[in-house]
């Protein structure tokens, strides 16, 4: 087995090829989100009822709980707060990680549904002196109570959750803050009263540093124990691409630069450089007997490359079990692709096109 022997005699497409994977890896890197944490997405829906004129208590009695009793009954609800005001309360649903937000919808409007029992008393004396019998009148309270689905619609014109770079967010609003300080009156002044990307910063590049530390010592101890050059220029520059060429992957599956996927790179240092000293020695040993340098790193990839490639795969194998780990730990180690941006403003909305998809017109 010879995985590396088409690179070995292909040298200029193998240059190339290191090149791109180079180019694609510091893109990725400049498009990554950057952020403390992995992003995990909670799925979580607010139920807002106004009842204009009503007191808390009475909100709380006959709005909130009759809700609270229904929503309570909900399969795979984790956690249910509500907070009762004059004229309005809020009900904050938070379903388990594994639970779909659309199925969960559903079940809410079901239990709001199931919530809403309406009694209406009629005197049919009077109700008869204005002409109009019982039916009469359940069509006119249905014509006047459309039971049909509420809430708020997220577009390219309306809000959205920012996937992107928390540190490049925060920088742009500083920039701008000069320009709103000009059109306000003179007596005002605008100033940053907290700014969480601070600790972000420093917790990156703190990891950050903690990476290039271990390249650089990494390298060091190669060429103390192999006190060649070129032996050690060699792991030194397979380590620096597979790194950065793991960035433009990582753009690519959704994942962003945090704490937990920069520890991940440091460790995995140590795989790369010990499959490049196992591949340079076993080389290095084929030419001391006899072959000669491209002879040497045809023999000893063939003879090697099969080991380094068992030992990648139960290196894997080991973390493999992380990606079935339940709950929040869980869904951290497999991470979430961010928000998309918000799409292009769609055109407006006309009789032709499917409501959902047509964007609001001022």
């Amino acid at each position: 087995m010879n995985l590396s022997e088409v690179f070995i005699r292909r040298p200029v497409a193998t240059a190339l090829l290191m090149f791109g994977l180079l180019l694609a890896g510091l893109i990725g890197y400049r498009q990554l989100p950057v952020a403390a944490l992995p992003h995990v997405d909670y799925p979580t829906i607010v139920v807002a009822t106004l009842l204009p004129g009503a007191s808390a208590g009475t909100m709380a009695s006959a709005v909130t709980t009759p809700l609270e009793r229904q929503l309570g009954q909900m399969p795979s609800l984790a956690q249910m707060t509500s907070v009762s005001s004059f004229g309005s309360s809020q009900i904050t649903l938070q379903f388990t990680l594994d639970r779909d937000i659309d199925a969960a919808e559903q079940d809410v409007q079901a239990a709001v549904n199931a919530a809403s029992n309406v009694r209406v008393q009629v005197d049919p004396a009077t109700l008869a002196g204005v002409g109009l019998g019982l039916e009469d009148l359940r069509t006119i309270i249905v014509q006047a109570n459309v039971n049909q689905p509420k809430g708020n619609i997220e577009g390219p014109r309306q809000s959205f959750m920012p996937g992107a770079n928390v540190i490049d967010v925060a920088d742009r609003v500083k920039a701008l803050l000069p320009e709103l300080q000009a059109v306000l009156p003179q007596g005002i002044q605008v100033r940053i009263l907290s700014d969480r990307t601070e600790t972000v910063r420093a917790s990156v590049e703190d990891v950050e540093f903690t990476l290039l530390l271990t390249i650089g010592l990494v390298v060091a101890v190669i060429f103390v124990f192999l006190p060649d050059l070129r032996a050690t220029l060699i792991p030194a520059v397979a380590v620096a691409l597979s790194l950065i060429g793991t960035f433009g992957v990582m753009y690519l599956l959704g994942y962003s630069l945090d704490n937990l996927s920069l520890m991940a790179l440091t460790i995995s240092t140590g795989f790369v450089v010990d499959d490049a000293i196992v591949m340079i020695e076993n080389i290095a040993r084929t030419i001391e007997a006899g072959e000669k340098p491209f002879e040497a790193a045809l023999k000893g990839a063939k003879q090697i490359g099969f080991t380094i490639v068992s030992i990648t795969v139960s290196l894997v194998a080991v973390l493999i079990p992380l990606l079935f780990m339940g709950g929040v730990i869980g869904r951290l180690f497999r991470s979430s692709p961010s928000p998309s941006p918000p799409p292009s403003p769609s055109p407006p909305c006309s009789p032709s096109r499917s409501p959902r998809r047509c964007a609001p017109t001022s």
